[in-house]
């Protein structure tokens, strides 16, 4: 999953969404540590340390992931942050440590986020919507169900912004399609036949889309 995502993501795929994520997270900096909650291979990682140079902000950042083998990864990603092994509900981070928490598709470790957050302490949390992936699916599955958009427990934080990205993203190779399927959960629930239809396709044009949701602590 991770080579699959990592190869993926270099092609350019989901750049909307780093550029989004991006500017938000400049837009609501506030000169506290940033954490990136379940970083996997480091992509959104490097891309917002990147913005945050470019902006001439020398932003301190960690990021964090349970999987060793996306950490190392990730590791290898020049200048980007400081990388750790680390469950996100049991950081290894003092109390009121940490300024902004970014979570990129990872779980909402609520409890660990209020620990762990300074006064006004932001979260940046960033979820697919309805008919992300739509298309990938139909192509598997006799019977492809949009995504079910929950929203998490978030009291103590209270939201003040969001922002929704949709675009249709065609990949250019049959290397790309499948690189696509195995980063999702879906190519582990997946039967050997419907597998088998993503290594026959050749073409595939399908949805992106995401939404960005900040939240800031309230009072403590």
């Amino acid at each position: 999953m991770v080579g699959a995502r990592s190869a993926f993501l270099k092609r350019g795929y989901y750049r909307p969404l780093l550029d989004g994520v991006s500017d938000i997270l400049l837009k609501h900096y506030n000169n506290g540590l940033i954490l990136d909650a379940g970083c996997g291979e480091g992509y959104y990682t490097q891309g917002i340390a990147r913005k945050l140079a470019e902006s001439n902000i020398n932003a301190d950042i960690i990021a964090a992931d349970i999987s060793k083998t996306a950490v190392n990864a990730a590791a290898k990603r020049r200048g980007a942050a400081e990388y750790a092994v680390a469950n996100v509900y049991d950081l290894p981070l003092n109390d009121r440590s940490v300024g902004m928490v970014l979570n990129v598709f990872a779980p909402f470790a609520l409890s660990e986020y209020m620990r762990i957050l300074k006064k006004d302490g932001i979260v940046i949390h960033v979820m697919p919507l309805e008919n992300h992936l739509l298309a990938l699916k139909q192509l598997v599955y006799n019977e492809a169900y949009t995504n079910a958009v929950k929203p998490c427990e978030t009291h103590g934080l209270t939201l003040c912004d969001k922002h929704d990205i949709k675009y249709i993203f065609r990949p250019d190779t049959a290397g790309d399609i499948m690189n696509l399927f195995m980063m999702t959960p879906y190519y582990y629930t997946s039967s050997e036949n419907d597998r088998a239809k993503i290594k026959n396709a050749a073409f595939l044009e399908t949805e992106a889309e995401f939404r960005i949701l900040v939240y800031k602590l309230n009072k403590i």
